[in-house]
């Protein structure tokens, strides 16, 4: 798969999964929703989330490094997915009232254990 292949099934998963969200949101009355609804709010927000990130992050990438454009993607993909999962658990945290300053400086520390372990070990290439 080219790169340019893969940013176009990345903008068209993204674009699908923003129309998701808009929709949802715009036309599924938040009291009546009930656990589906909200599944379906926040799993619409996440995948869009993810999309964009990693998109923007491979395009911004190739733009400025020299590197082979296709080594961008995992690392963009990452990111992109650690991004879209803090921003969709912060919201879920304020949706239970759990947010507070502490709980975010918890999630936080929790999604960047995770990417260390997810990039230990991997060398950058040269």
């Amino acid at each position: 798969m080219t790169l340019r292949s893969s940013l176009l099934v990345f903008g068209m998963g993204s674009g699908c999964a923003w129309a998701a969200f808009f929709l949802i949101l715009f036309t599924v009355p938040p009291e009546t929703a009930g656990s589906l609804g909200e599944g379906f709010f926040f799993g619409s927000l996440l995948v869009a989330l993810a999309g964009t990130r990693t998109t923007l992050g491979v395009l911004g990438r190739t733009r400025v490094s020299t590197l082979l454009p296709m080594l961008h993607i995992g690392p963009a993909f990452r990111q992109g997915a650690l991004l879209a999962v803090a921003a969709t658990g912060l919201l879920l945290l304020q949706r239970f009232r759990f947010l507070r300053w502490w709980n975010v400086l918890l999630f936080v520390g929790v999604l960047v254990v995770v990417d260390v372990l997810l990039t230990r070990g991997k060398e950058a290439p040269t």
